[in-house]
This record gives C-alpha cells, structure tokens and sequence, in this order.
C-alpha cells in the first residue's frame, strides 16, 4: 500500500515538474502594434479647434479631419503615415472653384481655426500653397508640398508630405 502512494505521488511530482520547466510561449505583438512602435511620428493629433472641426481615427497611424460650420470650402484634412507621412487638404468649393485655386487654397489654409500648436504649421503650408507654380514646391530638405490632381475643377487636393 506504500508503494503504490509512492508511485502516485512520484508521477504527481514528475508531472508537475514538466508543467513548471515548461517555458511559456511569448506572442508576437499584432503587426499593427509592432508598426505603431516602429513609427517614428507618432498618433495623428488634431491641427484645428475641436469646436470647429471633427476628428476621426481611422487607425493609429490615420486619421480624418473636417471643418464644421457654414463654410463656402468644405475642408477635410487626411493624416497618414509613419516615416514618410503626409497631411493631404481636400478643399471644395461649394459655388463655382476661384481662378486662382493655389492663392485662395493658402487663403483657406491661412483662414483655418488651427489649434496654436499647429498654427505655424499651417501658415509655412499656405505659404508654400501660395509659391505652387506647377504641381509641386519643395518646401525644404524633407518637406513637399504638392498638387493631387482631381477630375471635378471644384475641388483641389494638396498633399503636404514629411520624410523623416
């Protein structure tokens, strides 16, 4: 009868011994986690006033943006991107487009309720939108400034884009 308890706590111990030598299994974090700790910009944060604008996540490295109110220019900010990221400004006009659309963009993007992190930003891009002659301006070593063409002449799309 002794032996038989020995037996069973023998195999007691020995079992759990191999549950405790065990190492757990370690997961590798989703890719979205991973990527969102590689990037190098961060979450996308609001440029305008939260009473004037709406601010959507989309995901942790996009997010979509949009200037609320009465308004002749529907405005709608894109953020994206990691190490290469850009904020892309949809403008558009509800009434017939100006003739000039690069000088009354720089006028909207000057005019926006902008956040005061954001308002030098804003006003470097609208500058920029002013010297457009073509579909881009180099704005310095690793900032562009560039046209996205659309098919509707009421709208214009810029793409402002960083490269870190």
């Amino acid at each position: 009868m002794v032996r038989s308890n020995s037996w069973f706590t023998l195999a007691a111990l020995l079992l759990l011994l191999g549950a405790c030598s065990r190492t757990p299994e370690t997961k590798a974090p989703p890719p979205t986690e991973q990527a969102n700790s590689d990037c190098v910009r961060g979450e996308p944060v609001p440029l305008l006033e939260a009473s004037r604008s709406v601010f959507r996540k989309i995901s942790a490295l996009e997010a979509d943006e949009t200037l609320t109110g009465d308004s002749p220019v529907g405005v709608r900010i894109h953020h994206f991107g990691c190490t290469a990221y850009a904020l892309e400004f949809n403008l558009a006009w509800k009434d017939s487009a100006p003739a000039n659309l690069n000088e009354a963009a720089a006028g909207v993007i000057a005019g926006l309720p902008a956040r005061p992190e954001s308002r030098a930003a804003l006003q470097q891009i609208a500058e920029a939108a002013r010297k457009l002659q073509g579909s881009e301006v180099r704005i310095s070593e690793s900032e562009t400034l560039a046209v996205v063409p659309q098919p509707d002449a009421h709208l214009l799309r810029l793409r402002y884009a960083v490269t870190l």
